[in-house]
């Protein structure tokens, strides 16, 4: 049976299925690559698998629709199905939930605690933006 004949299995896009290492790998070598091919996925993944493998990987990938592909010739070029952006906010989202029981502020404050790199003065000055937007937001509703 193909991946194309099995559309209602799938899981939804707001609601990731746990991934695998080797899928998580995967993942983000397509989030900072692509759009990329099986073979330089291949090249870039840690502790190299097999190419048969990797290829193996990307079409659960696609089956579970976290990947997309189009053809390009012979050549199958893979990208994420979730936008960067969308694929960060749903992650961040889990991290708070996760580690810091739904708390915005602990979050942050444990990034900012984290000490290996201090923030320079334009990136105070665009977190100090977003607190006030977030204040007068706040106001308004």
């Amino acid at each position: 049976m193909s991946y194309e004949d099995n559309k209602e299995e799938k899981p939804s896009v707001s609601k990731p299925a746990a991934l695998s290492p080797r899928q998580q790998q995967v993942m983000d070598i397509l989030y900072s690559q692509a759009p990329v091919t099986a073979r330089r996925v291949w090249e870039l993944i840690p502790n190299q698998p097999s190419y048969a493998s990797v290829r193996t990987t990307l079409r659960s990938l696609v089956e579970a629709e976290h990947a997309t592909y189009v053809k390009d010739k012979k050549t199958f070029v893979y990208s994420p199905a979730v936008a960067t952006e969308q694929a960060a906010q749903s992650a961040l989202g889990r991290l708070v939930t996760t580690f810091y029981q739904g708390s915005v502020a602990s979050a942050v404050s444990g990034l900012l605690g984290m000490g290996n790199k201090k923030l320079d003065s334009e990136e105070l000055e665009q977190l100090t933006r977003l607190i006030e937007d977030a204040k007068n937001e706040t106001k308004k509703s």
